[in-house]
């Protein structure tokens, strides 16, 4: 008889129906093992299926010493019972090794035998018939090993050459059923996988915000998916927690209280550790160490994971405690960066990690960098946050007003409009000094009804005051007196055109003065290029017009700075307005802004064009007395003109300075070196951009023709000089700048300084009268207030303000304003 006959013969349709029709692993290794063990006869059969990582395989039997009568819940074990062993070792590691059959006759003289078995259990193994099941890829999947022949004598009894054959083609058919029920078996586990990633993906990102609390979470998720008996998650340090470098000193705002936790390896952060107990809830606890350091740091440095199972025998293994049966160690990165692994030891059915484990944690992995990450940044911007809390509540004493400082302002006496020159183009900053600037503010709102119409509070408007020029900067030009030289000629205007002859409302008007006042806010003395080329904070943080952006938002701190929003009565419509109205006022401050619009309306006003009702023709209107406004030192008498163009200059060549000490091309205006062609490049900067401003303002309103001619007149100065190519700086030089006299542009420590006057100061020049109430009144000799008489001008004061007691803020007693001061013997009455 041949050898497929008799295979046909034996393997009838019902066998291979029975096992193809089971997906369960155990229940088709199971049904295996019978039909093998009738299909040659055999006493009994185990089978040892292939596991674990690739390379690092071992043989598991989870069915072990199947007998014809055994029943398939008998032969069902614990999984601390299976047994294990080695690829290599052994007759059926021989034999998945070599994927050779195996016919052992007598197994007690081979020396790959163990008869430690058969003496544990007390039988005798005599021969054995070992075969590889191979799958389609002719890779070992399991190992059948069918033991003692049964026949009429024990000592003839083997197994044949015919055996041989017929369980090598059943074999085939086994291959086929163990691999579609592993196949089904691994797809159940991968959607089950899935669905534990999913809901752990949706954990984290729910509602933890802080690195504890998510490691809790990952830990006992990660339990769930891979069930261990110790589970370390350990938290790598980040650049931002890397040592401050040598001589530098860094704030620290370290809890003190996590620094005794700290971690002995400098590039851990934190190592969490997971006990698993069968009863009870999970616990996660913080460590100091870990128990095997070495193979986190060779992860640490190669960035791959390590699967060590202990029966396999490798220099790695050698290194675990006898107790750890298997270790796995994982990798987790965010933006390929390492910032985290994960230490699984022993798992709790025993088997080595396998592939299934590594795929499955990595799939996860992703969701945990994202989340560590996420919750990273949260911590580090609500740090930031809290620091900026504290930085800000510093900041706020030191550069908004003290009740103090706003308390005597509020009390003090404003002059009139005609002694305080406000509404002349050629009023001049230099007779006042920067605390009587804000005086002359008060009475720009005063004068043109602001208070009464917008029901402002007086003290509100003294504290806004007072908190712009505070944020200032003492820079050489673009400074607070800069900002009030603006506000007075934005002022001058109004007053002069009647509100541009209804062009503005009151409204829009006093929006226009705010945006005067707050257009250079907290200006560093360099222009927008100098951010950009610098690419530092303020350039990331606006895209474009980056400095009036900046003004902007300076301007949006102090209104919402408590006791300083003066628009807080207005109603929401008119508060809209009026913001809208600042904001673009300020970026028309822009002259890159400028030079988009000013073709088109240049010859829309000189074609007569121009219509008040035409919203594009006012926005430009607006935009062109900004611009006007801003430039307007070009149109003061000489002796202005000339020493604020020598700030400017020296304001750039500080910008030209820093250009070349960073090895940047330096424009010829901003270059110290060239600071003779200055009035050549004043004559080029009226005739290319300001002459064209106020004649285009002059056609629309005659009443500016003041500007033009100072203007013109300014030209032919600057003309002059640069004919005589003899032109020397008279400003300062850098080292000599913080001598500039703009007297108290920072904090005046509620000392208010001096009085208005028009001519040269001195203590002759002033006498105290009294006022109804208290407040500080100034006299001058050539003013209506003289010889301690009071004028109509106390009374129009005194109508227009009314200041209200100011309950528990008491004067204290002592308290005096300037009483050292030349410019002035003024003080509390």
């Amino acid at each position: 008889m041949d050898d497929d006959t008799h295979f046909y013969k034996v393997l009838t349709y019902e066998m291979m129906e029975e096992i193809y029709s089971e997906l369960d692993v155990m229940k088709v290794s199971f049904k295996i093992l019978k039909q093998v063990i009738g299909l040659i006869r055999a006493d009994r059969a185990s089978l040892f299926l292939v596991e674990g990582a690739k390379g690092k395989e071992v043989l598991v039997s989870k069915l072990f010493d199947i007998q014809q009568d055994t029943g398939y819940e008998d032969s069902l074990r614990n999984e601390s019972n299976y047994i294990f062993v080695p690829i290599t070792n052994g007759i059926v590691g021989r034999v998945a090794s070599t994927k050779l059959l195996v016919n052992i006759k007598d197994a007690y003289s081979n020396p790959d035998f163990c008869k430690d078995v058969d003496v544990k259990v007390g039988y005798e193994t005599r021969n054995i018939l070992c075969l590889p099941v191979l799958n389609p890829n002719n890779e070992v999947i399991g190992v059948i090993s069918a033991i003692n022949k049964l026949g009429t004598s024990k000592e003839k009894a083997f197994f044949s050459r015919e055996d041989e054959d017929c369980f090598t083609q059943y074999a085939r058919f086994c291959a086929l059923a163990l691999t579609n029920s592993q196949l089904h078996e691994k797809s159940v586990n991968v959607c089950q996988r899935i669905e534990v990633t999913l809901q752990m993906a949706k954990r984290l990102f729910e509602k933890h915000t802080k690195v504890e609390d998510l490691m809790h979470e990952i830990l006992t998720g990660t339990s769930e998916l891979i069930q261990c008996k110790q589970c370390h998650f350990v938290l790598l340090k980040t650049e931002g927690d890397e040592l401050p470098k040598k001589d530098r000193i860094q704030l620290n705002f370290t809890n003190t209280i996590e620094q005794s936790n700290q971690v002995e390896n400098p590039n851990i952060e934190a190592i969490y550790k997971l006990e698993n107990p069968k009863d009870g809830e999970k616990k996660v606890e913080k460590l100091k160490s870990l128990e095997y350091p070495d193979i986190i740091n060779l992860v640490m440095q190669d960035g791959k994971p390590i699967n060590i199972p202990i029966v396999a025998k490798s220099t790695l293994s050698a290194t675990l405690a006898p107790s750890t049966q298997s270790l796995l160690c994982i990798p987790i990165f965010c933006k390929e960066k390492l910032i985290a692994m994960v230490e699984f030891i022993d798992k709790n059915n025993g088997f080595p990690f396998n592939n299934y484990d590594l795929e499955a944690f990595e799939l996860l992995a992703v969701f945990y960098g994202l989340g560590i990450s996420n919750v990273r940044y949260y911590e580090k911007s609500m740090n930031e946050s809290y620091q900026n809390e504290v930085s800000l509540e510093i900041l706020t004493y030191h550069i908004f007003p003290t009740d103090l400082e706003v308390q005597r302002t509020c009390v003090t006496m404003v002059p009139n409009a005609s002694v305080l020159m406000l509404e002349s183009f050629n009023f001049d900053d230099e007779l006042l000094t920067s605390d009587e600037l804000v005086i002359a503010v008060l009475r720009m709102f005063i004068d043109a009804k602001y208070l009464t119409r917008f029901n402002i509070n007086y003290r509100v408007l003294c504290k806004f005051v007072i908190a712009v020029k505070n944020n200032y900067r003492q820079v050489i030009y673009h400074n607070w007196r800069h900002a009030f030289n603006v506000a007075q000629s934005m002022y001058a205007i109004l007053r002069k055109t009647n509100n541009l002859a209804g062009a503005v409302s009151d409204l829009h008007g006093m929006a226009l003065i705010v945006a005067c006042l707050c257009h250079d806010l907290d200006h560093r003395g360099t222009n927008n290029q100098f951010q950009q080329t610098e690419q530092n904070a303020l350039q990331h943080l606006y895209g474009s017009s980056i400095m009036e952006y900046h003004h902007i938002n300076q301007f949006l701190m102090i209104l919402n700075f408590d006791g300083c929003n003066i628009f807080y009565a207005l109603s929401e419509k008119q508060k809209q307005e009026a913001m809208d109205t600042v904001r673009i006022a300020i970026l028309d401050t822009d002259l890159g802004n400028h030079f988009k619009i000013r073709g088109n309306f240049i010859k829309t006003v000189e074609q007569g064009h121009f219509n008040i009702e035409n919203k594009c023709d006012l926005k430009c209107l607006n935009s062109f007395i900004m611009t006007a406004c801003d430039l307007s030192a070009i149109t003061k008498p000489w002796r202005v003109q000339k020493r604020v163009a020598e700030l400017v200059a020296q304001e750039f060549f500080y910008q030209g300075d820093l250009e070349r000490e960073k090895g940047n091309q330096v424009p010829e205006m901003m270059d110290r070196e060239k600071a003779h062609k200055l009035p050549d490049l004043q004559v080029r900067f009226i005739d290319r951009l300001c002459i064209s401003v106020y004649t285009t303002l002059v056609i629309l309103y005659p009443q500016l023709k003041q500007l033009v001619d100072g203007c013109t007149m300014n030209r032919e100065q600057w003309v002059q000089l640069a004919k005589g190519n003899q032109f020397n700086m008279s400003s300062p030089a850098p080292h000599q700048l913080q001598k500039i006299s703009t007297e108290s542009l920072g904090r005046t420590q509620g000392v208010l300084k001096s009085t208005p006057c028009l001519n040269k100061r001195t203590d002759e020049n002033y006498s105290l009268v009294k006022d109804l109430g208290p407040r500080v009144v100034w006299t001058h000799a050539n003013s209506p207030i003289h010889e301690g008489k009071e004028s109509s001008i106390e009374g129009k004061v005194a109508e227009s303000i009314v200041v209200p007691a100011v309950k528990n803020e008491p004067m204290p007693q002592n308290a005096q304003i300037n009483t050292n001061s030349k410019h002035s013997n003024c003080q509390l009455l």
